[in-house]
């Protein structure tokens, strides 16, 4: 057996049974309760360092790189790390979030290119901004635990997967492999009832440790699967933002304007909503390896975004969902008529 294959099977199984220990110890002690996701950042950084200490190879990275720039990423997370302990708003916390991860970008010359026409620096910066987007934004669906925690585990699982089928290097998979292992130990010990719970500044460390990750796919020419990953997160977001900026008072605590918040909020129970999210996100990992094959960049995100959008409308509707395609059609037309006139509403009311 190759070390690298020694890295990959005792590193994910280390991660597995040291998260399993470590969550039951905090669920069991009086200790600051926003450790969990310090224990999980913890293990995958002690993985992946001592791989890029004492196994470091190159020949599979497209981008120029070497240990020190591979775990960057990784490294910048630490003051992410130790702001969770201190009460700082939002803003400042992206703010943050998109200065380290363009020092990272920048810095060490990672060649994250989406747009071919604009300079190098050009595109560090969107992806930079991209990375903080999911560090910050990842907090959205932190109205329950478990959906952070599948989140991650399903997007650490796709870039294992891409790796092993030579889409993204070996050694970003052995950190995602660990990233799924540990995600993995939380889930099976925290799900419902859950045990543990995670502060927002808690999930800005796990989004800022994941939007690194997928920071390496763009570079490696995998940015469409890599979008394709997170498109749950994205819609969920994007559905929130989309309530949130028409400035009506029902839609003014964003947690609240996702589809898993309605869903819970009209009677579905919280495990339910949870096993739909995983099972979402497991197809998505599907979609994300074909997308590897494909002659273009755009179709089969587009189809992911549609399948996941009509999987978020069924799961708020769930209760008085239709079966056929025209009265579902009917009923979303007359909900955007609605909502179009309770903004227009509100807005006459401001005059």
């Amino acid at each position: 057996m190759s070390l690298e294959n020694v890295f990959l099977l005792f590193g994910s199984l280390f991660c597995l049974l040291s998260g399993f220990i470590g969550f039951n110890y905090l669920s069991r002690h009086t200790l600051p309760k926003p450790l969990s996701a310090i224990i999980i950042y913890a293990l995958i950084l002690a993985v992946s360092g001592s791989f890029g200490i004492f196994d470091w190879h190159n020949n599979d990275f497209i981008s120029p790189s070497s240990a020190l720039a591979f775990l960057m990423p990784l490294l910048a997370a630490l003051p992410i790390a130790a702001l969770i302990f201190f009460p700082l708003n939002l803003i400042f916390r992206w703010l943050i979030s998109f200065s380290l991860a363009s020092f990272v970008l920048i810095c060490f010359n990672i060649e994250t290119i989406l747009f071919s026409n604009l300079p190098l620096w050009s595109n560090q910066l969107i992806v930079a901004f991209l990375w903080s987007i999911v560090a910050t934004g990842l907090r959205v669906l932190n109205g329950e635990p478990t959906l952070v925690v599948s989140e991650i585990l399903c997007s650490g699982l796709g870039i294992f997967i891409l790796s092993l089928i030579g889409a993204v290097p070996f050694a970003l998979g052995l950190t995602n492999a660990c990233l799924f292992a540990v995600s993995l130990a939380f889930l099976l010990y925290n799900w419902y009832p859950p045990a543990l719970s995670l502060k927002d500044s808690e999930v800005d460390l796990l989004g800022f440790l994941i939007g690194g990750q997928l920071a390496w796919c763009v570079a490696e020419g995998s940015a469409a699967p890599a979008v394709i990953l997170i498109m749950l997160f994205i819609c969920e977001l994007l559905f929130a933002l989309a309530q949130k900026l028409t400035f009506l008072p029902a839609f003014a605590d964003i947690k609240q304007d996702t589809a898993y918040a309605k869903a819970v909020s009209s009677g579905l129970s919280q495990a339910t909503v949870a096993s739909h999210f995983l099972r979402i996100n497991l197809l998505l990992v599907l979609f994300g390896c074909f997308q590897v094959y494909a002659p273009n960049q755009i179709s089969i995100p587009l189809v992911c975004a549609a399948i996941t959008a009509w999987q978020l409308y069924r799961l708020i509707h769930w209760s008085t969902l239709t079966s056929g395609i025209r009265e579902t059609n009917q009923a979303v037309a007359a909900e955007l008529k609605k909502n179009f006139a309770e903004i227009k509403k509100h807005l006459n009311k401001d005059k």
